[in-house]
């Protein structure tokens, strides 16, 4: 997704359509279009503040794009002269829209999408238009790798899917899955327990561990960006500090089965980490925890409450010293 379609919100000479749907005359919908073609929602004069400007946006995103399907046709290679990748970037866009919004507006925001590539007249000129954008939803909002991962929308998305009767039930049953995994360690609630074992052989808990935060990891033997992560937090003099203080403690787990491999490299770890083996596989197998994607890295606090869930290391670093700055 580039920068421009960011920036280029609100820069372009709005116009106006009247949404036609299943046959009735809507309100006149106003949009700004880009250059990219894709017509931008414009918020009503009424509404002043910028907060309650953004959240319209986010809710009536898809509006103005999905009625112009059903008031001009599509056609193989394009949909209303935007392209494909236009359609993709302005989903990334949508999905950056979401992540700061809360979990209200983030409901109503995907009901109102859902409506729309659901309906009669959307479905019905372009029918295709509904695995289109359920497959760019796990795209940017599910996959690890997004840049614009976020669980939340996803589990919304998600249990959407898991009701809708317009698809068979097995799919509705990976989606109800999707959306139970999504639901696991949300930030604000409290972490998943489980026990590990220890190189000697000890056997701790989660929860045993006492400081006042916690940063899990989640990693593998031979795995590059873990070893990448790894080599940072144990260069860090910040983290060092706050470890030697007791401030900080790093759980280091390894979530799977080969034991031999995670002896050949737990002795490389740092010693005032506390590196683990989940023997068991009770993690997985229990879905203590989603690990779709290896590394995985949880802040915690105190009382093991979660306070960033699977977060990039420069993000947990951040908030690690503004929280220790206060």
């Amino acid at each position: 997704m580039s920068i421009g379609i960011i920036s280029r919100i609100g820069a372009c000479a709005a116009v106006a359509f009247c949404m036609a749907c299943s046959g009735s005359q809507q309100p006149p919908v106003s949009f700004t279009r880009g250059e990219d073609g894709f017509p931008m929602i414009t918020p009503p004069e009424t509404i002043v503040s910028e907060e309650a400007r953004a959240e319209y946006l986010t809710i009536h995103f898809w509006d103005a794009y999905l009625s112009e399907i059903y008031e001009m046709g599509v056609d193989s290679l394009c949909m209303n002269g935007i392209s494909r990748k236009a359609l993709e970037d302005n989903f990334a866009l949508w999905a950056v829209l979401l992540e700061p919004s809360s979990e209200e507006v983030v409901t109503k925001a995907v009901a109102q999408w859902f409506k729309g590539i659901t309906s009669w007249p959307v479905c019905a000129v372009h029918p295709g238009i509904f695995n289109e954008m359920t497959a760019l939803a796990g795209k940017y909002m599910y996959d690890p790798q997004s840049p614009v991962h976020n669980e939340v929308s996803y589990a919304v998305v998600a249990q959407t899917l898991s009701q809708y009767p317009g698809i068979d039930s097995l799919q509705r049953k990976i989606y109800a899955n999707q959306a139970h995994l999504c639901s696991l360690n949300k930030e604000g609630t409290k972490a998943g327990d489980f026990t590990f074992i220890t190189p000697d052989g000890s056997e701790k808990t989660l929860y045993g561990v006492k400081a006042p935060l916690t940063l899990l990891v989640f990693s593998n033997p031979g795995c590059k960006m873990c070893e990448d992560i790894q080599r940072v937090m144990a260069g860090s003099p910040d983290l060092a500090e706050m470890l030697e203080d007791g401030q900080l403690a790093i759980v280091n787990i390894y979530p799977d089965e080969d034991v031999a491999a995670w002896r050949k490299v737990v002795k490389d770890y740092p010693k005032t980490w506390i590196s683990g083996i989940d023997k068991d596989q009770s993690i997985r197998n229990e879905q203590i925890y989603n690990l779709w994607a290896i590394p995985s890295l949880y802040l915690l606090g105190s009382d093991k409450t979660v306070i960033l869930k699977d977060a990039p290391l420069h993000v947990v670093l951040n908030k690690i010293a503004f929280m220790t700055s206060l």
